[in-house]
């Protein structure tokens, strides 16, 4: 199964904020490690960069303070310089990726806004959250439902609650890990906010690590004003069993998000399985960005019933030279499209619907422009 990239910055992300937290309390090796770790995160997944950035810029500013720390500081912006200068690379003589996120969000899109956000982060932050394997409703037209922004205050009340125990306890440790994650939620509310026209499963990601940190910051303070030894230790164990069984929970959780699962995609896939099923050489291609989640589940979807999926040289760097072909003789082609492309693919389809061998319409699905997308195939001459 092929990794998805909202999947795969999960944990990179937890080990950013946890480093960020020791960085803070002077561990220089915890600052490497929060800068690679949330490099790797920021540049699997956009969504990540903003909470990522945040922290990095709380950190610094903290660690130039310590003794010694003006050389550490130095040290980690090179190792920043490192692990950013393949992004600078591919700008400048490749794909160049970050012109391509710019020029998009130079569109006009419009944000969901403080209150969805807001609605996104209470169903997050609460005890039936998606993280812990809870379902995470949402609508074709709008993307995610948000919750109701008043249940945040459970989840703060919390927070707040217990971060004070542990400040008259004098736990500094306890409160730094929940100042550290703190500052990672009021980043995460800023960058789910700024999501263009409807916020998805996979663009709010991210919240599944605030979401854990949130609630293990809260039990480590109230465990941090427990009085006897002994039960400090059975409250450790027991805080170690769940933040195990969290984490196991969360990547079991995760695959259910993988552009293949959703009803959209099962969709398309059970119209295109048919079509495709015994021909020997099957080409898919994705016409447009807003297509190419689609795409890759679909991809998903082919190879979990056992049929060989190749692509062309036009999407080899987002679905893998792995399934790279170079010749496209007798191929069956299935092309994947949303948005613009998709009206001009339809009435194309209809124009050829009588001369055998060309365009035509596989399946549609949604009724919505937002969400609307269809699959078309076309067969290539043999030479």
């Amino acid at each position: 199964m092929d990794s998805w990239n909202a999947s795969v910055a999960i944990l990179p992300f937890g080990a950013a904020i946890l480093a960020a937290w020791a960085a803070a309390n002077g561990d220089r090796v915890a600052l490497m490690v929060t800068i690679v770790a949330g490099s790797f995160a920021a540049q699997a997944h956009l969504a990540f960069a903003g909470p990522v950035a945040t922290l990095w810029s709380v950190v610094l500013l903290k660690a130039v303070r310590l003794p010694g720390g003006r050389r550490a500081t130095m040290a980690a912006l090179g190792v920043l310089i490192a692990c950013w200068a393949p992004v600078v690379y591919d700008q400048l003589f490749a794909s160049g990726n970050v012109g391509a996120l710019v020029r998009y969000f130079s569109r006009g899109h419009q944000p969901i806004g403080w209150r969805a956000a807001l609605g996104i982060a209470a169903r997050q932050l609460s005890l039936t959250a998606p993280w812990l394997g809870f379902p995470e409703p949402s609508s074709e037209v709008t993307g995610l439902l948000p919750s109701r922004p008043m249940l945040l205050l459970v989840p703060v009340g919390a927070f707040l609650g217990s971060a004070l125990a542990a400040y008259r306890r004098h736990a500094r440790d306890a409160v730094a890990l929940q100042v550290v994650i703190a500052i990672a939620m009021a980043a995460s509310l800023g960058a789910t906010a700024r999501i263009s026209d409807a916020a998805l499963s996979y663009q709010v990601r991210f919240w599944w690590v605030i979401a854990m940190c949130w609630w293990v910051s809260i039990l480590w303070s109230c465990l941090s004003c427990a009085p006897a030894s002994r039960l400090k230790a059975s409250l450790s164990l027991a805080l170690c069993c769940a933040v195990m069984a969290v984490s196991l929970t969360t990547l079991t959780s995760a695959e259910s998000m993988l552009p293949g699962n959703d009803a959209r995609m099962l969709a398309i896939a059970e119209a295109t399985i048919p079509v495709t099923a015994g021909h020997p050489l099957v080409l898919v291609r994705s016409l447009d960005s807003e297509a190419m989640s689609l795409t890759t589940g679909l991809i998903l979807q082919l190879e979990k019933h056992g049929i060989r999926v190749n692509v062309s040289t036009l999407d080899e760097r987002a679905l893998g030279d792995r399934r790279l072909v170079t010749s496209t003789a007798g191929a069956l082609v299935i092309l994947v499209a949303a948005g613009d492309s998709l009206d001009r693919l339809r009435r194309q389809a209809e124009q050829q619907m009588s001369q055998p061998g060309e365009l035509r319409l596989v399946t549609s699905y949604g009724t919505h422009p937002r969400t609307l997308a269809a699959v078309f195939s076309y067969r290539v001459a043999a030479s």
